[in-house]
Order: C-alpha cells, then structure tokens, then sequence
C-alpha cells in the first residue's frame, strides 16, 4: 500500500523513538546511549520507506495512548508499506493509501500446480489427493492459503491419507505428524514403546506431550499477557517449569526447538530470540491452552474470550476454539464458550450487529454441520444471522465465502437467486464461490443446489449444457524444495 495525498513535513518524536528503541533491544542492548544515537540518526522524510507488517496484530491498542500516537503517525508517512489480515482493515484505514493489494492465496490452478510438483514422481497421490480437495470443498477451500496446502501434502507423504473436517483438523494432524518425528529421535518417549502406544498420547484433541504443553503455554503467555510474538529461553523455560514435571519427564529448551515448531529471529552473544513459523501456529496453540485452561479458571477465560470477541488479532484464536469445543468431550465447554461469544459483556461497548453477525459466522463455520445442534440456543442464532443474511444475501457473499458458513435457509436462497438472475455473465464469479461452500446433501425440489448450481456455471463458462474437456496434464518442470515444518520453511502470515 502507499498512501496517497499530501503529508505533514514534520514527523513527530513518538515514531522515531519508537524505531530507536526496537533496534536498540534487538541488534545492539539496552543501553541508553545507543538509543539516543540512533534516535540523532533517523530521519524521517519524503524519501524514507516505512515497512510496517502485521497491523492486525496492534490495531486493538489503547488509540489514546502511547500506541495511538505512533499508529497516527505511521500514517503520515508519505511512502509506506502496510501488510495486514484483512479483517482488521476497514473503509477509514483504506482511504489513506492509493493502492491495496489483496493477498488472495491459491486458486484452483494454483492448487493443482502446487500439488503436481510436490509430488511430481508419484501419479497416484496426485490424483488421490485432487479427489480429496474435490469431494471436501471446505477442506479445498482453506487450503487456499499456501501454509494450508503444504501441511496437508506433508501429512499425505507421511500417512498416506488424511481425514479432515476444518481448520482445526488440519493443524492437530500436522501436530501429530511433527510428534512422530520428534518420537523417533527422543529417547524418553520411543524406548520400548510402539508407535501406537506414542499416539495415543495425542488422542482426543489433548496435549498430553511435555512439549506441546509447554509450548501451549508460551504461545497463550506471549500472545495473551505479553502482547509480544517474539520470546526468549527464558520465556520458554518458565512454560517448562509451568508443567511440574518429574525429572524424567522435564523437557529442555533444546527439546522445543526440536519439535519443528520454532524458529530462531536472532541469536545474538548466546541470546536466542525466538518465534513460532507461522502466527497461525502460535494461535493454534493459544486456543488449545484457554480451553485448558477452562474447567479450572473458566470465568478468566471466559472473560478474556468476551472482551476479544470484536478484536481482530482474536479472530483466528477463537475460531480454533470453536473447533476444538465442538468436539470435547465436556459440554459445559462449549456452553461457556458460546455464552461467552453471543452474550453481552459488562465493560464491553457494542459494535453494532454486523461485527457480531460475522464473527458468528467465521464461528460456525469451524463446526461440523453434524454438531450445530450441540451449540446452546443455536436455532435462535441460526434464524437470526438468516434474518439479517438472506434479505441481501449478494452483499454477504465475501462474509459467507471466506468463513465457510451457510445455513439451509442461506442456501435455498442461493437456489432461488440463480434461478431469478438476470445477467448471468455477472453472477458467475459470486455463485462460483457460494457454490463451494454448500451442502451437497440438501435437496430442493427434488434437486441438488450445489450440483445445479455447477452445471450452470460450466454451462455459462462455456455457453453450453456440457462440460469442456479437460485438457490432458503436463508433465512438471521441476519438483519444489520439499515443505517440512521442521525445517521451518513456513514464512510469515498468509
């Protein structure tokens, strides 16, 4: 993005202060001196370029405050480069730059090239894992997101399958697959036990690994109390000592590192800063810790869920909540957990329904269609959300896309809309993308939505009633680095 419009020539202090201070404590010490060197240094002018990446992470801070203040003034850089998650952009924020660019993943071509050359000496996991994506729209749908795809190969190359529902899904297999690696090489775990005896200690969506609570706890520490995304060894071993382990089973903080799940952002005199790969990741993490945490501190977290619920940087770490809740074995999870997102909260200004309606949305698309029912009060959410929906479903089609979610009302509506259109060139690209996200086993009239609705599409594509050949394959030209997360070759967000 670059702003556009004229800026103020004079930069305020509190920026470069702040710049001052970060490079100070990561390249050189804390030292007073150095800082106030480099604060003499900096300039800030027409030709400086700002980089700022990551503004969903900080957009929730106080704007009154110290951060507000450096936040007004990052805007008034005449040449800047903003990288943010989209939920945490709105229409004010967009009118400053000139130019926006929307990171939109994969498309299916993108898919099929991806998978063809990470497999390209083996025909028949292509194939198999095309019909996978084709048959699991919603799986093909996040897979979208280059992180997603290359996880879902790795766990395809290791096992031979996958059985996923969601997002959830998707990240504990991937967990699970890192664990049998770290099993090979971990004397304490694979010494006279089998590798079903290993992965029983992974079962049911619990962390019962010293390492995986450990780093549950570091993810939940840093994301939640520090409000940092970089940590340190000490960090990391005040989450081992949180355990209470015996010492046979204590990890080290060379164990974490070995679980492929961190990466070292600089090392410096012997003092290691770390990250997880992928923020995704430390989210994943997040989630699985507060619901942990719930039974015996439910009302903190609760709590914490409810003041987070409008907050953009919570957005991915409460959707993997509601994934994981819907399968626990323990209703008053979920119970809580859903109270906690539709109740009102004491302190908490209401942003008005259309926030709400699409946090509840992202929400329910994380649970099976299967297990809706399970949520309390979910008929009156579902009529809601349809109440407000369907009237104008076209304007809700990006919210409906992106978190997966259509109720059976939404999705008759669709039927009927496609049958009403008028222009049907102009409605393709909507329908293409709604049309992903339905149930194929819902019937209307005697018929299919999600199969009619195809059929029409590929005959508007290419204006006839029949399907156009398939082009034949080519062969790759070349197969990609190989994707492992232990080689920590998954790079920032998505």
């Amino acid at each position: 993005m670059r702003p556009s419009g004229k800026r103020q020539k004079k930069y305020g202090s509190f920026l470069k202060g702040f710049i001052a201070y970060n490079i100070n404590k990561a390249y050189l010490s804390i030292n007073p001196d150095h800082e106030q060197d480099l604060l003499e240094e900096i300039e800030l002018g027409d030709k400086t370029l700002l980089l700022v990446d990551g503004f969903d992470e900080v957009k929730h801070l106080d704007e009154k405050g110290i951060y507000g203040s450096i936040k007004k003034q990052i805007l008034e850089q005449p040449c800047m480069i903003m990288t943010s998650r989209p939920n945490a952009i709105d229409t004010v924020l967009k009118s400053k730059f000139g130019t926006v660019i929307e990171n939109s993943g994969l498309d299916d071509k993108g898919l099929d090239d991806y998978i063809s050359k990470r497999f390209v000496d083996n025909r028949k996991i292509q194939e198999d894992i095309r019909k996978y994506l084709e048959s699991n729209t919603q799986v093909n749908e996040i897979c979208k997101v280059p992180i997603n795809i290359a996880m879902l190969c790795d766990i395809w190359a290791e096992d031979g399958s996958v059985k996923i529902e969601g997002l959830v899904d998707l990240y504990g297999q991937i967990v699970q697959t890192l664990s049998k690696r770290f099993f090979s090489k971990a004397d304490k775990y694979a010494k006279g036990k089998s590798d079903k005896e290993l992965e029983e200690k992974l079962s049911s969506g619990k962390f019962e690994l010293s390492e995986l609570k450990a780093l549950a706890y570091v993810a939940w520490n840093t994301f939640t109390q520090e409000k940092t995304l970089i940590f340190g060894n000490k960090d990391l071993q005040r989450a081992i000592d949180a355990q209470g382990n015996t010492a046979e089973l204590q990890p080290t903080i060379q164990d974490l590192r070995d679980y492929g799940l961190l990466k070292v952002e600089l090392a410096t005199k012997g003092a290691e800063l770390y990250s997880f790969v992928h923020l995704t990741f430390q989210e994943y993490f997040t989630a699985h810790h507060m619901q942990e945490m719930m039974p015996q501190q439910m009302r903190q977290v609760c709590s914490l869920m409810g003041e987070s619920r409008i907050t953009p940087k919570y957005l991915m770490v409460l959707k993997f909540i509601a994934g994981l809740v819907s399968k626990h074995e323990n209703p008053t999870l979920r119970t809580a957990f859903w109270e906690s997102m539709t109740c009102n909260v004491d302190g908490v200004i209401d942003v008005g329904m259309k926030p709400k309606l699409e946090l509840w949305m992202h929400l329910l698309g994380q649970v099976p269609s299967s297990k809706r029912q399970d949520i309390p009060n979910f008929k009156q959410l579902e009529d809601l959300i349809d109440e407000r929906v369907c009237p104008e479903l076209s304007s809700w089609a990006q919210t409906c896309f992106k978190s997966g979610y259509l109720s059976p009302k939404m999705q008759r509506r669709v039927f009927e809309m496609y049958q009403e259109q008028k222009t049907k060139a102009e409605s393709v690209a909507l329908w293409g993308k709604l049309y992903k996200v339905m149930d194929s086993s819902m019937l209307v009239e005697g018929q299919q939505p999600k199969d009619y609705i195809r059929r029409e599409i590929m005959s508007i594509l290419v204006g006839t009633e029949q399907e156009p050949e398939q082009e034949p394959e080519q062969e790759p030209e070349q197969e990609p680095e190989t994707l492992g997360i232990h080689r920590s070759v998954y790079k920032k967000k998505a």
